[in-house]
């Protein structure tokens, strides 16, 4: 009896290349268009706020993901404190070790929605 040929033709096989090729493919595309909505947003800052809206607003991105990493940072290790006290049984336990960084979560949500007066035109 003969066996069925269970690949496909040599030209119908995609090479190592292609799929090097296919993975960053989105994360380049995702890049490109950040760089020009960035490049968009400064155009609009410039004439909107002018030079120092501009400056204000690149120094302000630095110190916004500072803190948006610290707040995720905060996040994740309430989330594994919490965890690890659930695994153990102790219920009492597991609300006092997620207490505060969850406080602290939620007031920095609360503090980044009240409206910022520094940034006036002068």
């Amino acid at each position: 009896m003969k066996e069925r040929q269970t690949t496909p033709p040599a030209e119908q096989v995609p090479t190592l290349r292609a799929h090097y090729l296919a993975l960053p493919a989105p994360l380049i595309l995702t890049h490109a268009l950040q760089s020009a909505g960035g490049l968009l947003d400064g155009f609009w800052l410039r004439r909107l706020l002018g030079v120092r809206g501009i400056a204000t607003a690149a120094s302000f991105f630095l110190v916004f993901f500072v803190l948006l990493s610290l707040i995720i940072g905060l996040g994740a290790g309430a989330t594994i404190l919490a965890g690890q006290a659930r695994a153990r049984a102790m219920r009492r336990k597991c609300g006092g070790r997620a207490r505060r960084p969850s406080l602290l979560l939620l007031a920095s949500g609360l503090r980044s929605r009240w409206p910022v007066h520094g940034l006036r035109r002068g």
